[in-house]
């Protein structure tokens, strides 16, 4: 499936990418705040609120996809994710925790968009072995980025987490235009006759 269909290839390892940036949410997250002071006792407390809206970017992907199409949230995501990284490597104070707020709401606006995206691309009797090939590639990808990200950050949070954007940046920005460019090729595929993603499809 993936090597006769590259639009799905490259989907699929662009939304791989993107959920590599997820163990610097939850392993520096304590440590940033920490190391500017916040009690312990809070760190759950302001936990909740970051995660509160990364799920209301998920709750408005849908709409945002129909409006712009699916290419341009994942950029949108990216970008979010990047600059959410550059706001935590450039300023030095406990403020700067709004880039965890901002790349969890850009993440919370691309999985249930490109979810959608492969779910109506590939038919049903291989659908459950095509979407087990994220879970197991993020395994992968977070064993090496959770102890990268622990070993960089225990010597400089900064440094993990502009490390992290200009990865991101580079890798998963490149691989968004390889899906682009795919998708190009095979605007339709397998989309589901009739559904919001083939509207969308058609004018992407």
């Amino acid at each position: 499936m993936f090597r006769r269909r590259p639009v799905l290839r490259w989907v699929v390892l662009f939304q791989v990418s993107m959920l590599a940036t997820m163990p610097i949410q939850f392993l520096l997250f304590q440590p940033f705040l920490r190391a500017h002071g916040v009690p312990f006792a809070l760190i759950g407390v302001l936990t909740v609120p970051v995660e509160l809206v990364g799920a209301g970017g998920a709750l408005i992907s849908g709409r945002l996809v129909r409006r712009v199409g699916v290419h341009a949230v994942g950029a949108v995501a990216m970008a979010g994710v990047v600059g959410g990284l550059l706001l935590l490597a450039g300023v030095d104070h406990v403020g700067a925790m709004v880039g965890f707020v901002g790349a969890a709401i850009a993440r919370g606006l691309l999985f249930p968009a490109i979810g959608a995206y492969i779910n109506d691309r590939v038919p049903s009797d291989v659908r459950a072995t095509v979407l087990s090939v994220t879970p197991f590639g993020t395994a992968l990808v977070f064993a090496v980025m959770a102890s990268v990200a622990g070993v960089v950050g225990d010597e400089s949070l900064r440094l993990a987490f502009g490390g992290t954007a200009v990865g991101t940046l580079l890798v998963s920005g490149g691989l968004l235009w390889m899906w682009r460019r795919a998708h190009l090729a095979d605007p339709h595929g397998a989309v589901v006759a009739g559904s919001d993603e083939a509207e969308v499809a058609s004018g992407d």
